[in-house]
């Protein structure tokens, strides 16, 4: 009887919480499952919380290793600079004044002063292509090593061995240098010749007023790069990008001390690379954008000499300095 004295209310109890979750189930079950989404829900924030600051971090880090290539290119083309300008001047002598009051004869002076003429103008057109391309190469070499290292860094070094070494990345980088040491003398032929040919038809007794400029300049660069929609333009631009890496060697031509890659096959893999990106539409792009803006600087710096004669009919870049670089010959004398 005791025993039933204190099993009786628990018993009791049992059969009041059975029928307490029997009449009030559907709320219950409601309840339940809004704390089920409510849970869900909580683990999702959590997680796209996680994944924003992962992303943040990311991009923390790309934004570094960014800036950091910028920089080093920036003072890697400074410092290549004064050997690139060192050479051209070696290569394209200007006569001096002594020279051209020495001159025997009248013709050796005029000879001279031609040469003095397209010498003058070769220097300008090549210091202007040959920074602009170097300039480029370097960023593309820079952004493209930093981006395998970026890679490298962030990967499982136990599963993911490093795409190449600190030997084939100083060779690679060394190809900078390719355009001074190597492809300098033929591009400033090729830059000579067109010069020369735009040339022809302006004798040193003509006089020139700044329009007469603007159309020298820009039949010189129209024969460089190729005219504006012109078809030839870009096999213009990527017979320019061939001053600054050495020739590709076929396949049955074997190794040779010097080539394309010399024997490393990471080394010709970022050269082939280097090469394909150069050679595509997005750097034809930043190329004539810098371009642009190189000519942009030379013209203005130009027709600070003509003030004192201002043409009589103005171009569009004459009365605008902003307007595009490249003028039509319809808007010329």
């Amino acid at each position: 009887r005791t025993m039933w004295n204190l099993l009786y209310p628990a018993q009791y109890l049992g059969r009041g919480l059975q029928w307490f979750l029997v009449q009030r189930r559907r709320p219950l079950l409601i309840t339940t499952a809004l704390l089920f989404v409510g849970y869900l829900g909580a683990k999702h924030a959590f997680k796209l919380a996680v994944q924003q600051r992962e992303k943040q971090r990311v991009l923390a880090r790309t934004t570094a290793f960014y800036e950091n290539a910028q920089q080093t290119s920036d003072n890697t083309i400074i410092s290549f600079i004064p050997k690139l300008l060192s050479k051209l001047v070696t290569l394209l002598e200007v006569p001096n004044s002594s020279q051209l009051r020495n001159a025997e004869t009248k013709e050796a002076k005029l000879a001279l002063w031609d040469q003095v003429k397209i010498n003058s103008f070769s220097r300008v057109f090549g210091t202007v292509y040959a920074i602009t391309l170097l300039e480029l190469f370097l960023r593309v070499q820079i952004n493209l090593v930093g981006r395998y290292l970026y890679l490298d860094s962030i990967a499982d070094f136990s599963t993911a061995p490093a795409p190449f070494g600190n030997e084939t990345r100083r060779s690679y980088l060394s190809h900078a240098e390719y355009l001074i040491h190597t492809g300098l003398p033929e591009f400033l032929e090729f830059i000579q010749a067109r010069v020369a040919a735009a040339l022809e038809e302006w004798p040193l007794q003509r006089a020139v007023t700044f329009d007469d400029m603007l159309l020298i300049l820009w039949n010189i660069r129209s024969s460089i790069e190729g005219a504006p929609s012109s078809p030839t333009k870009e096999q213009q631009r990527i017979y320019l990008i061939n001053f600054l890496l050495p020739p590709e060697l076929p396949s049955e031509a074997g190794e040779v001390k010097g080539a394309y890659g010399e024997g490393d096959d990471n080394l010709k893999m970022l050269l082939n690379e280097t090469r394909n990106i150069m050679e595509g539409h997005a750097f034809a792009g930043v190329l004539d954008s810098a371009l642009n803006a190189a000519f942009k600087i030379l013209y203005r710096e130009l027709r600070q000499a003509f003030t004192q004669t201002p043409p009589t009919t103005p171009t569009a870049l004459a009365s605008d300095p902003d307007t595009p670089v490249y003028i039509t010959p319809t808007a010329l004398p």
